[in-house]
């Protein structure tokens, strides 16, 4: 009986000493989550989350280690990532939303060699309210019911509009006289806004239009403005739907442009910063001077890297080079010249003269030769690559400024030699063409072109028939851009290339700015200047380019949209492109 006990005794030490073995090894592999972990999840799994602008919000998630003994929580050694940082960033398990935009991410746990993933919807919302609006405007329109009778109608934007998404604000404007309370929807599966007025209008600032645009590049949206009468809030009548598109890139370079006023001058404007503000870089004293330097100063033209600007002084008396960052003169003022373009290495200016085409050392300022053409040469302009000039050959010339029956020459450019040249696109003595200018890529050549009409005379200056169109420097027919253009006597004119090509839809796509008449919806609608009643007021305008619509003869353009950084009582025009905005000191 003994020898049994003592048997007894070691094998029920044996089994708990064998069982704490087995609980031990399963800790072991509790902790041991590299070696043992079968795999891993997170959780919740699909997360469809609604933020509002502004106010950023945490989203907390689990992962599990799954062990085959049980699971533990290895949130707090695992690494989480989102495939998309401008939603959020992790902190640990929190998911900290940046309350600045929607989308759809892929949230990725590690831990050790396992991984596993999770989806993540981030719906923004907004509702905001502008003028004297009601408190309960929101149960007014969700207690109505739609009722026949006008809707309102969009003035601004155009439908379909394609805009950068780094424009630095957007206002939505419809004419409805019916009515005094509006409600305007942005409403998509990853963003929802809502504004009330008691105007017909609504503007997106800075902050609203990155977040709509920003959510929404390469794609687009739709709205729609409601309309009701406060007094009688029964019904509300609905306009058509406002089609927006965005473009993938951001815009980038900068703007110089002529505002003609008495407190007006040379101002730019940085795409490259968000929020940008204009500054007014070279201004005009009320007589029309600076200080030392006699007349207008509103012909410029600047180096494509924004390094050097050239400015006619008196509507082109003389020609002053001027280094961008100090704002100073480096050659004084040199030969006459009115219409100018630099040569790519920044070392020579190519200046018109009374028809004439001259080439100035932009180191001295002294002209060193002129370029011998068939005819009257003006507004020229160099290729990005330098290779070719193109300019203007008028028929009938009157100035540089003024002519009638232009056509488009291009010649080759070689060193300080112009080469024989060629004709890019004809006048039949029923059009005018000028201002031409190179795309970024060199394979364009934006032009205006005018026609006669019972009281003008196809003038290039000033000429309200202007409209846009491009033309393959390598010559073929010519187009017209009739969605930028939009309608006739708008003068269009001025048109100019932003200066890099981006990507958009799995082809290419460029921007170009104008001056136009045409009225910004329903605030500016374009009745005169202040001290001339009779005459508009020009306003810069922008417009993409899809070359492959251009290659296939088909008008290249889109509706233009409002540089919403300018001023609306100047006369804006003249606008230059350069790559890089130069910081001034």
């Amino acid at each position: 009986m003994a020898g049994r006990r003592f048997f007894q005794c070691i094998g029920l030490v044996g089994f708990l000493i064998i069982s704490g073995c087995i609980a031990a090894t399963e800790n072991d592999q509790l902790d041991n989550v590299s070696v043992t972990a079968d795999s891993i999840s997170i959780s919740p799994g699909t997360s469809n989350v609604e933020v509002v602008l502004g106010q950023p919000q945490d989203i907390s998630f689990r992962v599990t280690g799954h062990f085959p003994s049980g699971t533990k929580d290895l949130t707090s050694e695992a690494e989480l990532t989102l495939s998309d940082g401008r939603l959020g960033a992790f902190s640990g398990g929190v998911l900290q939303t940046s309350g600045e935009l929607g989308g759809k991410a892929t949230i990725v746990a590690k831990v050790g060699k396992l991984e596993t993933k999770a989806d993540v919807t981030i719906k923004l919302t907004v509702t905001k309210t502008t003028g004297d609006v009601p408190a309960q405007s929101t149960d007014l329109f969700a207690g109505a019911n739609q009722i026949p009778g006008p809707a309102p109608a969009w003035s601004y934007p155009q439908d379909n509009v394609l805009l950068p998404p780094n424009l630095s604000r957007l206002s939505l404007m419809w004419i409805d006289e019916d009515n005094d309370l509006w409600q305007v929807k942005i409403a998509t599966p990853l963003l929802e806004f809502t504004f009330y007025t008691s105007e017909p209008l609504v503007e997106l600032p800075f902050e609203v239009y990155a977040a709509v645009a920003n959510t929404h590049r390469e794609s687009q949206i739709e709205t729609t403005v409601k309309g009701m009468q406060r007094n009688n809030p029964s019904g509300w009548v609905v306009s058509e739907k406002l089609t927006l598109r965005f473009a993938r890139d951001e815009l980038n370079g900068g703007l110089y442009y002529w505002a003609n006023s008495d407190n007006g001058g040379i101002i730019r404007y940085d795409f490259a910063k968000a929020d940008a503000k204009p500054e007014k870089y070279y201004a005009s004293t009320s007589d029309g001077t600076e200080p030392g330097h006699e007349g207008c100063v509103g012909c410029h033209t600047l180096s494509r890297d924004g390094t050097k600007m050239a400015v006619s002084f008196g509507g082109g008396d003389t020609v002053g080079i001027m280094d961008v960052a100090t704002r100073k003169l480096v050659t004084g003022t040199g030969p006459p010249g009115t219409f100018k373009t630099f040569t790519p290495d920044n070392k020579w200016l190519i200046a018109t003269n009374n028809g004439t085409l001259s080439l100035i050392d932009t180191a001295t300022g002294n002209q060193a030769s002129q370029f011998q053409t068939d005819g009257k040469a003006v507004m020229p302009d160099v290729s990005p690559d330098g290779k070719w000039l193109v300019y203007v050959q008028p028929i009938n010339f009157i100035s540089d400024m003024g002519f009638t029956g232009g056509q488009l020459m291009i010649a080759p450019l070689i060193g300080t030699t112009l080469g024989k040249a060629t004709l890019l696109v004809e006048s039949d003595g029923t059009y005018n063409n000028y201002y031409p200018s190179f795309s970024p890529d060199g394979k364009w050549v934006l032009f205006n072109r005018s026609s006669a009409t019972h009281d003008d005379q196809m003038d290039s200056y000033s000429d309200d028939p202007a409209q846009l169109w491009v033309v393959s420097a390598a010559g073929g027919t010519a187009i017209a851009l009739d969605k930028s253009n939009k309608a006739k006597n708008m003068r269009n004119s001025w048109g100019r290339w932003a200066p890099y090509r981006h990507n958009y839809k799995g082809g290419k796509l460029l921007w170009l700015t104008f001056s136009s008449i045409r009225n910004y919806g329903t605030i500016l609608n374009n009745t005169g200047a202040p001290e001339d009643p009779e005459e508009p007021l020009p306003q810069l305008w922008m417009a993409g380019f899809d070359p492959e619509k251009a290659h296939a003869g088909e008008d290249p353009s889109t509706p233009a949209f409002w540089l919403p950084f300018q001023d609306m009582q100047t006369n804006n025009h003249i606008a230059q492109w350069v790559e890089k905005i130069v910081n001034v000191h």
